[in-house]
C-alpha cells in the first residue's frame, strides 16, 4: 500500500547497522515479492506463507515496520516494536495487544496536518516525514544498545534520492562530461 511504504528505510538501515553488527543482530525483511530489497538484510519477501511470518516475528527481538500485520503480530507476541503510522492517528492503528513500554509508535507531527486516511497519498507521503534517526534511536533503544551518532535530518523529501549536480556561479559546467 502506496502511503505505509518508507522511502528511507536504507537510511535507517545505514544508521543502525554498526550498532546491530557489534551485537551480532540479523536484519530479515519480509513482505510481497515485489518489494524493493533493502541493503543488508536478509531477504524474504514472497518466501513466508501465514504461518512462517508467525513463526519469525515469534522469535524476532525487535519488529521494525510500518503499519502492517507484522506490527499487529509484533503485539500479540508481546515483542520489541517500533511501527511507523502513515495515513491515520496512532491512536486508531497501533496494536491493541503486548506491552506499551516494549512499543514506540512513531508518526508524522500531526500539529502540521491531520492524517490522509488514504492508502495513495501520491509523492507527498507522510511516512516519509519520520526521520531516519528517531527510528534509529527508538530501536536501539528498544534493544539496550548505545546509539551515538550526532545525525540530524534537516530536511528530506522527494528530491532526496535524485542525483544533482550543482554550480557555483563563477563557475561553468559541461554536463555531457559528467556521464
Amino acid at each position: 500500500k502506496p502511503s505505509k511504504n518508507y522511502d528511507y528505510w536504507d537510511e535507517v538501515i545505514s544508521l543502525i547497522r554498526p550498532v546491530l553488527d557489534k551485537e551480532n543482530i540479523k536484519l530479515v525483511q519480509v513482505g510481497a515479492k515485489d518489494e524493493r530489497p533493502l541493503n543488508h538484510c536478509i531477504h524474504l519477501m514472497g518466501a513466508t506463507n501465514w504461518g512462517q511470518l508467525q513463526y519469525l516475528v515469534s522469535k524476532s527481538e525487535l519488529v521494525l515496520s510500518a503499519d502492517s500485520v507484522s506490527s499487529h503480530l509484533a503485539g500479540h507476541y508481546n515483542k520489541n516494536l517500533v511501527v511507523l503510522i502513515s495515513n491515520n492517528f496512532k491512536e486508531t492503528v497501533s496494536p491493541y495487544f503486548g506491552d506499551k513500554n516494549k512499543q514506540i509508535i512513531l508518526e508524522p507531527d500531526r500539529t502540521k496536518r491531520n492524517p490522509s486516511f488514504t492508502l495513495d497519498e501520491g509523492t507527498n507521503k507522510q511516512i516519509n516525514e519520520i526521520k531516519p534517526e528517531e527510528i534509529a534511536v527508538a530501536v536501539c533503544k528498544l534493544l539496550n544498545l548505545d546509539f551515538n551518532y550526532s545525525y540530524k535530518t534537516l530536511s528530506i523529501g522527494s528530491a532526496f534520492n535524485n542525483k544533482t549536480v550543482e554550480s557555483l556561479a563563477d563557475s561553468v559546467v559541461d554536463i555531457s562530461k559528467l556521464g
